[in-house]
């Protein structure tokens, strides 16, 4: 999981969305459909099969830290 943060930080987002165990999505902003219960976010990830990456049609999204321009 963490070098799909890193690869949103390198692009210069502010957060990575994480779906289906391995599908990345990044971006400066979040929360346009809402928040879903914690359940939903039931895929582990490649790399770490106790941390959560998202669901079907779920991401589980982190802040990159990025500060940017």
């Amino acid at each position: 999981m963490s070098y799909l943060i890193i690869k949103a930080v390198i692009a210069g987002y502010k957060y990575a969305g994480l779906q289906d165990g391995d599908q990345c999505n990044c971006g400066d902003s979040f929360g346009k459909y809402g928040k879903v219960d914690d359940k939903q976010c039931n895929m582990p990830c490649p790399s770490d099969k106790r941390q959560s990456c998202g669901g079907p049609q779920r991401n589980s999204v982190f802040k990159t830290n990025y500060v940017g321009e």
